[in-house]
């Protein structure tokens, strides 16, 4: 059964596998993702999710670690993965014609790991190297605090790469539990975008990913309650980095395009009024910015910037002044900005192949069908300055928490 939506169709094959098929004639490559609706916040043990994805790189029944990217480089090819907190990634790029190794070679991944003792103890090893370069990047250290701070009871609130701790502790028994919960059929998602034969690809797919289980055995993950909170994290670097969190969308609200329009008049832009104010005014920063993190149940609105940490008290009080400012003072002008941005960005993604690919099968991830360019064209062009101002007062009305990095012991605002 097939589904139209403009020029991607929907697929759903008998064994509950969805197959996503956007053809673009005019290229001459391929982008092919497999998305498991699974990720960080599903899991028991801190970095599960994160661990399994790089150990699916490790070798399968029939491919070793270097022949699984060694078939795709020698054709010119490129495959890699990625964790989030809400799905598990691996894709694909590569010439048209090559469609068929591509997708055999993430079936073979998600169908036969093989989860070798010494696999393990190495990845592990390659792993901790990852967390030890986060927590040296005081941004990750400092949104990862956030996220422990604002989801305080919820996995959501874990770092995807979990911690040391953690880490060690995870075993094969762990990863193939973890699999047999989530990496099924109907809990995976193929998205294919560029060129390719559409009858080709669903004939790939309905014979490469025959031996992943049809049903998931797990159960969805514990809904997120927004806390209120602040924490200032110690480390040796020389400035002091801020990040302010509100409730922001989730993915899925009303609100979430007008959230969007308002970070862009905000902070995500030269011509922004952070970074006008902040940077451009009082010289505060280098860096900074306002962001959206939605998921399904719950969102964040953050504000974001590092200075000197002698002016810490003076930047912490810019950004509150900053949003307090926005009462009653949007512009038809600056919607009409935001509006341009907004769409801007859509259509650059739009064109760009790998872009597509990861945009159909996170827009099936969360709202079980794909919005069109033409549905988000509209739902931008709707924005208008009532309900960003209705936007922006909730978010002035909401309580704040804050999360500092610096190398003082302890820090306070007053």
């Amino acid at each position: 059964m097939a589904i139209k939506s403009m020029s991607a169709t929907i697929h759903h094959l008998p064994s509950g596998l969805t197959v996503l098929l956007d053809p673009i004639i005019d290229c001459h490559t391929v982008a092919i993702g497999a998305f498991v609706r699974v990720g960080a916040r599903y899991e028991k043990i801190s970095g599960l999710a994160h661990f399994l994805e790089h150990m699916l790189f490790k070798g399968t029944k029939t491919r070793s670690c270097y022949t699984i990217t060694q078939e795709i480089e020698q054709c010119g090819g490129s495959i890699n993965a990625f964790t989030g907190r809400e799905e598990t990634a691996y894709h694909v790029r590569m010439m048209a014609d090559d469609a068929k190794i591509g997708i055999d070679i993430l079936a073979d991944m998600l169908s036969f790991p093989l989860f070798n003792h010494d696999d393990l103890h190495s990845e592990r090893d390659v792993v901790l190297q990852e967390i030890l370069q986060a927590e040296d990047n005081p941004e990750d250290v400092l949104f990862d605090g956030l996220q422990k701070v604002v989801f305080a009871d919820n996995h959501l609130g874990e770092p995807i790469l979990g911690d040391k701790k953690s880490l060690q502790t995870i075993t094969a028994d762990d990863l193939r539990h973890f699999m047999r919960d989530y990496y099924s059929a109907d809990n995976l998602i193929l998205s294919v975008a560029g060129k390719f034969d559409e009858a080709a690809i669903l004939e790939f797919a309905t014979h490469y990913f025959s031996h992943v289980p049809q049903k998931k055995q797990g159960q969805n993950f514990k809904k997120a309650t927004h806390h209120h909170g602040n924490q200032h994290i110690k480390r040796p670097i020389e400035q002091f980095h801020l990040c302010l969190a509100l409730q922001g969308p989730t993915a899925n609200d009303d609100d979430f395009y007008h959230a969007a329009a308002f970070s862009e008049i905000f902070g995500e832009t030269m011509s922004s009024r952070l970074f006008q104010t902040i940077r451009e005014k009082l010289g505060l920063a280098y860096a900074v910015q306002s962001f959206m993190q939605p998921y399904h149940d719950t969102g964040l609105f953050g504000i974001y910037a590092a200075t000197d940490p002698s002016k810490a008290q003076q930047l912490y009080h810019a950004l509150r002044d900053e949003l307090a400012n926005t009462k009653n003072t949007l512009t038809a002008e600056e919607v009409l900005m935001a509006q341009k941005q907004l769409l801007a960005r859509a259509y650059i993604n739009y064109e760009n192949i790998d872009q597509r690919m990861q945009y159909n099968a996170k827009s099936y991830h969360i709202y079980h069908k794909i919005h069109s360019i033409d549905d988000v064209t509209q739902k931008i062009s709707a924005i208008d300055l009532n309900a960003l101002n209705q936007f922006a007062e909730k978010l002035r009305n909401a309580k704040e928490s804050w999360v500092s990095v610096g190398a003082a012991d302890e820090f306070i605002f007053h």
